[in-house]
């Protein structure tokens, strides 16, 4: 087992600024029984829920490029949301 390395309030600070120069939180809501469902699926594959997300967004861009460029230059249609 490897010992845990000492507080480096420098290693901190370099982490602090990278997140805020690199990343991005991207804050999401979901019915708590959609959540458990999609954690379960998660947890059943050996991946934490961060994971299972990125790989998600990801396989669905990649599946929606596949059928833009498989399919006639048209302008999608819009689902009409007005009631």
């Amino acid at each position: 087992m490897t010992e845990k390395k000492p507080y480096n309030p420098k290693k901190k600070a370099y982490n602090i600024k990278y997140e805020k120069e690199h990343m991005k939180r991207i804050p999401l809501n979901m019915l708590t029984e959609e959540y458990e469902k999609y954690h379960e699926h998660a947890i059943s594959r050996g991946e934490p829920m961060n994971t299972f997300i990125k790989r998600s967004m990801r396989e669905t861009m990649e599946r929606d490029l596949q059928q833009d460029s498989s399919t006639p230059e048209t302008a999608p249609e819009q689902p009409n949301n007005e009631e």
